[in-house]
């Protein structure tokens, strides 16, 4: 009965965090992997409705992502899904490796302020060349879904440049490249980064990416920001091997359900494709 408690509170925090009813319930069933009984379900999607709701009311009926020029889903983008879902499985599979690979390092240093002090540099020098990386990135994955690609530059020391497609294609890569050693970096120096939030902040660049560097490279018309959308929820699907999971809490984080296809082709594919590469680490529900 405790272990179902406790199991009931992590679904119900993840559903109140992200605002995300069934995300959280897929949470508690999927990456914690724990058998309940039917009462024990019950309780269990109770707490995550009261959570995804009662967290909904208080910040005034508002999501933490905005798509805010979505009007329907575009068919022809749905066959690019599955390639999105390989390319962010890779992507997913290297984003794990980094973070494994980091905190590993990091926890060599026996001396604790040393290792405090080396994370505590990496981070400042990452962020003073990619301010986008610091925070959670709701922001920065808004800007992304609306349109306002040029933002990705915003007070770096490249905010002067001219955002050519180029710039914004070698940055987003840039960010994917660093993005999980950040995270490592920060939890290994005793601060908090989470593991959700930032797979699907870097689940937005590398959706970005792919579709920026398709349609500048082969002259391709893909919608980017729902590219952007598929990676979300593909690299969280990879990062965190719980494909059910990522396909509706990020789907409910945008209060956009008819992209729910694309979302589940895209997670599926990921999954998938990083279990295929990544079959000795980590097991199944946990990042690093």
């Amino acid at each position: 009965m405790v272990r179902a408690m406790l199991v009931i509170g992590a679904g119900a925090g993840i559903a109140g965090i992200f605002k995300a009813p069934v995300g959280g319930m897929l949470f508690a069933i999927e990456v914690l992997g724990i058998t309940m009984s039917a009462l024990q379900l019950l309780a269990l999607a109770t707490a995550c409705t009261a959570a995804g709701l009662a967290a909904y009311v208080i910040s005034g009926l508002t999501t933490d992502v905005t798509f805010p020029d979505f009007t329907h889903i575009d068919l022809a983008s749905v066959p690019w899904a599955v390639i999105i879902g390989v390319f962010c499985g890779i992507y997913s599979a290297y984003y794990s490796r980094l973070a494994r690979f980091t905190r590993a390092r990091l926890e060599r240093m026996r001396n604790p302020w040393l290792r405090i002090i080396a994370a505590g540099l990496s981070i400042g020098a990452l962020t003073l060349l990619f301010p986008r990386l610091y925070g959670e990135g709701y922001t920065f994955v808004t800007d992304i879904l609306s349109g306002h690609w040029e933002l990705i530059t915003a007070s770096s020391p490249f905010a002067s440049l001219q955002p050519t497609p180029t710039l914004l294609i070698l940055m987003a890569l840039a960010m994917m490249v660093v993005k999980s050693g950040a995270v490592a970096c920060t939890t290994s120096g005793g601060g908090v980064a989470g593991d959700f939030a930032p797979a699907i902040f870097a689940g937005s660049i590398a959706g970005f990416f792919f579709a920026m560097t398709a349609n500048t490279l082969f002259g391709l018309h893909l919608p980017v920001a729902d590219c952007a959308f598929f990676g979300m929820a593909a690299v969280l699907a990879g990062a965190v091997r719980a494909p059910l999971m990522a396909m509706f809490l990020v789907t409910e984080m945008v209060a956009h359900f008819s992209l729910l296809l694309p979302v589940a082709i895209a997670s599926g594919m990921s999954y998938m494709t990083v279990c295929l590469l990544d079959r000795r680490n980590a097991p199944k529900g946990y990042v690093s």
